[in-house]
């Protein structure tokens, strides 16, 4: 999915962390425009994530993107903006919309 990322946003900076610790640790040292999240991770999981970046005051649009369809109702009460229940690797251009319909766009499209 990253690499997909890369297509659509060609001068984008992807960060991609491996697990929602790193994630988080990453979320508090640098700007972040939108966060991409998974909810099966360790030590922190994505609802653990999302509830940590909006306890910090933090409005940055959150996805999720999780083959399980039972967590949309709690991802989305610790505020995610969008849930796919889908699989990552055919998730890069829908994605690229919701990302680009916050008016967030890569610097190519100026």
């Amino acid at each position: 999915m990253v690499n997909s990322l890369h297509t659509e946003f060609s001068h984008a900076s992807i960060y991609e962390c491996h697990s929602g610790k790193e994630a988080l640790d990453f979320f508090e040292r640098n700007p972040v425009d939108v966060v991409i999240t998974d909810h099966s991770m360790h030590p922190i999981n994505g609802i653990e994530l999302v509830t940590a970046i909006r306890k910090r005051g933090s409005s940055v649009p959150i996805i999720m993107v999780s083959a399980y369809e039972a967590i949309r109702p709690e991802a989305e009460a610790a505020g995610v903006n969008l849930f796919l229940s889908c699989y990552w690797h055919v998730l890069g251009r829908e994605i690229a919309e919701f990302v680009r319909q916050l008016g967030r766009r890569d610097q190519t499209e100026e």
